[in-house]
């Protein structure tokens, strides 16, 4: 048999805190009292693990029963992200008001000698 002083209003400890999940919004409880955790946004409870865990009396003390929860990655959610896209910019000696001219022929393209001076 377990006795607690009439002065005890929260025989049980703190929930204890457990990977990926929010932390309790309550804070007081009872023996016999039972917690659900729950995993944070965007993770879920992985199946046959429980989510629940009861304040119980070992060794003439309070505890907690020891939780089997695991939560994973939540497979419903995508986690691949779009590329990023990137700007490269090339410097060149070319003078912005400089204009090339070029033309294809059947000999290949053909510059006039004021544009190749540019390129070189």
């Amino acid at each position: 048999m377990f006795c607690l002083p009439d002065n005890i209003t929260c025989p049980c400890p703190n929930i204890p805190s457990f990977d990926l999940t929010e932390p309790p919004l309550e804070t007081c409880f009872q023996i016999n009292s039972t917690f659900r955790y729950k995993c944070i946004g965007g993770y879920v409870r992985k199946v046959g693990t429980s989510t629940l865990i009861k304040c119980k009396v070992e060794d003439g003390s309070p505890k907690w029963s020891t939780p089997t929860l695991v939560c994973i990655a939540d497979p419903k959610r995508t986690t691949t992200q779009p590329p990023k896209s990137t700007v490269t910019k090339r410097n060149t000696d070319i003078p912005h008001d400089s204009t090339i001219t070029t033309s294809v022929s059947e000999f290949g393209i053909c510059m006039n000698s004021e544009d190749r001076k540019i390129l070189q």
